[in-house]
């Protein structure tokens, strides 16, 4: 019984292994092997590729799979959706759709939690040509497939181009998307943005004179759907020749469509919609393409649009390019973005990343000496915002010479920043290592990053090694298996995926391997017991399973993780197949390293009853 009352020696060493026995194991998984088998799904070679791209709680699985000819050769893509044990092949293949008899393109999207599946269709001419005349939106359900968006039902008798494409579902089953016409005579004829709800196709957007070219084209675009039904997108505005004066957002919701945006920009560019009807933007005075510099942020409330982020002397809005830039939006409403940072004569120094909540922007990043040169320029990046409200970025740093050197890792809680403490690991770069990069964070604050090597001279490959760094704890894990090649001897890790529970996946390049095919291996990670050989944390590990290597982790829910991986040849086929990895109850069995504290308790216990032996008698 482990309730630490005991004081004599030999009662010592079972607490010690009851203890051993509750620390943290490796997570099991098991594996199952994903895509259709059957029909054009596998060559006359056994060769197969498909892959699985996302999932939903209910465990279903969308994916694609490669279509073989009887040469064979690569004949088409087919998409499909598992739901329980059996995988059904879904998507437009009638003949408006293929060509050859049987060459078909279809594209799974996503999929929401009822099942349904968004996806598109490759359309070929009706003259037998074999011509791509565009692509046809579809969804999926269990009625079966059908077409959705507006339809270019002249695109089978004459011959120009249309293309619809779906970009958005939601749990309703709504879908948003774009439809580009075009005519090999006149050009573009119209980009239109559109709404399917409830069987019914809704076009969006702006018709206006102010939103038409003088020869009648017209370009508004969808680019976001929350859950409610209301539609983020844009439309073009034009003057009374040809040419593009600016660029109008609007929010559609209940039926209505309403301008938002900073109403004395010429320019509103909407960046993304949240819940409770916000949206974010940004505004230009001058007409200008996607990638100008950003001169205002602005957040739309749900009720009015306010100019946000940072407005100090050092981050002036000044009347040309520059000002604030609205990046991210959080499900609480956090918008994440930047701000040119001027001297006192106007001239460029930089961005400063900052963080807006409850009426209030915050500088985020590094300010220090080392990211800061002689001139006082800083320049930080963000890299994305978690679900639980920690931002992850960059600082670049700078030498004695004010020479940009490296960049250093770093992550707001929403309160304060901290740099991934890598210099003290040995990581940073006064070891070699110039680059230090944040790549994912989850709900917890456990940041997953790489540092990268270039040799010296800056000739040769970029190398990484990779870490995990628990912010709220501030605990750095660096990683050490031993069978891993060593980064200054060409050795390369990263990490493919991470999900909230802090369980973290990836690759790496294995040390001595002179096969190719044989030089990578799976590592996985989780925050109690660090990393650790996914191989060992497989119900009967990768080869056992049928496989060479994971190679991408696309989606998870429910406990359950999907993606590709390459297959090793066997009686049942080769190549490259969808994947998906459950996560199940070990049933209280310990590590290997609990293993070990377990024997030594009782080797302890061993030892000090020979004692006690040896002194009766």
């Amino acid at each position: 019984m482990c309730d630490g009352r005991a004081t004599k020696a030999f009662i010592l060493a079972p607490v010690l292994a009851c203890i051993a026995l509750s620390a943290s194991a490796v997570p099991l998984f098991t594996v199952e092997t994903l895509g259709p088998t059957e029909g054009p799904y596998t060559s006359a070679y056994g060769l197969r590729a498909s892959s699985a791209w996302r999932t939903n709680a209910a465990g279903q699985v969308i994916g694609t799979a490669v279509q073989y000819s009887d040469d064979p050769r690569v004949h088409g893509q087919g998409a499909w959706l598992q739901d329980g044990n059996t995988t059904h092949v879904i998507g437009l293949r009638d003949a408006a759709h293929s060509r050859d008899g049987d060459f078909q393109y279809n594209q799974a999207q996503l999929i929401n939690a009822s099942g349904q599946v968004l996806g598109y269709a490759e359309r070929f001419d009706p003259w037998g040509l074999g011509v791509p005349i565009g692509t046809t939106a579809w969804l999926h359900d269990a009625s079966g497939t059908r077409v959705i968006g507006p339809i270019a039902r002249d695109a089978v008798t004459h011959p120009h181009f249309r293309s619809d494409l779906a970009q958005a579902l939601n749990e309703a089953g709504e879908v948003i998307g774009g439809s580009y016409g075009y005519d090999s005579e006149t050009g573009y004829e119209r980009a239109s943005a559109w709404l399917y709800s409830a069987g019914t196709t809704t076009d969006l957007g702006y018709d206006d004179g102010a939103h038409e070219r003088a020869d009648g084209f017209r370009s508004s675009a969808a680019i976001a759907l929350n859950e409610s039904g209301a539609v983020l997108g844009y439309s073009e505005r034009y003057d009374q020749g040809a040419a593009r004066s600016g660029r109008s957002s609007w929010l559609y919701a209940a039926g209505t469509t309403r301008a938002i945006g900073l109403d004395d920009a010429v320019e509103n560019a909407p960046v993304a919609l949240g819940g409770a009807g916000r949206a974010i933007g940004n505004a230009r005075s001058a007409v200008g393409d996607d990638r100008a510099p950003a001169e205002r942020a602005w957040l739309f409330d749900g009720t009015d649009t306010r100019a946000i982020g940072l407005f100090d002397e050092a981050h002036p809005a000044p009347g040309g390019h520059g000002g604030n830039e609205a990046l991210l939006l959080g499900n609480d409403g956090t918008v994440v973005g930047y701000a040119s940072q001027r001297d006192a004569a106007g001239e460029l120094l930089g961005q400063t990343a900052w963080s807006y909540r409850d009426g209030h922007a915050t500088a985020i990043g590094l300010f220090d000496a080392a990211h800061t040169d002689a001139d006082g320029m800083r320049t930080g990046y963000v890299r994305t915002l978690g679900d639980g409200g920690h931002v992850i970025g960059a600082a670049l740093r700078y030498d004695s010479d004010d020479a940009r050197t490296s960049a250093s890792a770093w992550v707001f809680d929403g309160a304060t920043t901290q740099a991934v403490p890598l210099d003290a690991a040995g990581l940073g770069p006064v070891h070699g290592y110039p680059t230090a990069v944040a790549e994912r964070v989850n709900a917890a604050g456990l940041v997953t990053g790489y540092s990268s090597y270039r040799p010296p001279g800056g000739r040769g490959s970029s190398r990484s090694t990779v870490w995990a760094y628990a912010s709220d704890a501030g605990r750095l894990h660096l990683f050490d298996l031993p069978d891993a090649r060593p980064v200054a001897e060409g050795g390369h890790a990263e990490w493919l995926y991470l999900d909230d529970s802090g369980l973290g996946l990836g690759i790496y390049e294995l040390l001595g391997a002179s096969d190719p095919n044989q030089r990578r291996a799976n590592f996985g990670f989780t925050p109690d017991y660090g990393f650790f050989r996914l191989d060992e944390a497989l119900d009967g590990g990768l080869e056992g399973n049928g496989w060479t290597l994971f190679d991408f982790f696309s989606d998870a829910a429910g406990g359950r993780i999907i993606g590709g991986g390459t297959l090793a040849r066997d009686a049942q086929g080769f190549g490259f197949a969808g994947v998906r990895l459950t996560r199940v109850d070990r049933g209280g069995l310990p590590s290997p390293s609990t293993l070990g504290l377990a024997l030594l308790a009782l080797l302890t216990v061993s030892a000090v009853r020979t004692a006690a032996r040896a002194r009766s008698s």
